[in-house]
């Protein structure tokens, strides 16, 4: 697993249609991101769908198939996964 920012995540979202990978705290371990502890989530970013077709949207298939756009999505994220033992930033994961 390697690190990748949030502006690379963007420009292949641009680039190629959307981007696969992960998010997770910036302080946990890249050996619990997919295994061990599976502290990183599993998201989808595309550009664009019905609802909001000029932002970058999360493909969430665990609810309903409701898309949350990219940034409401990683507030969320961050309010209820970062704190100051796992991390109070986000990071992308590849």
């Amino acid at each position: 697993m390697n690190i990748i920012n949030k502006h690379s995540v963007l420009r292949e979202v641009r680039e190629n249609g959307q981007w696969n990978g992960y998010i997770a705290p910036n302080n946990v371990n890249h050996m619990n991101i997919n295994k061990g502890w599976h502290l990183g989530m599993d998201i989808t970013i595309v550009k664009g769908c019905k609802e909001f077709p000029n932002d970058y949207i999360v493909l969430n298939e665990n609810e309903n198939d409701k898309n949350y756009k990219l940034e409401e999505f990683l507030e969320n994220f961050k309010h209820w996964n970062c704190n100051s033992e796992l991390g109070n930033r986000i990071r992308f994961w590849k």
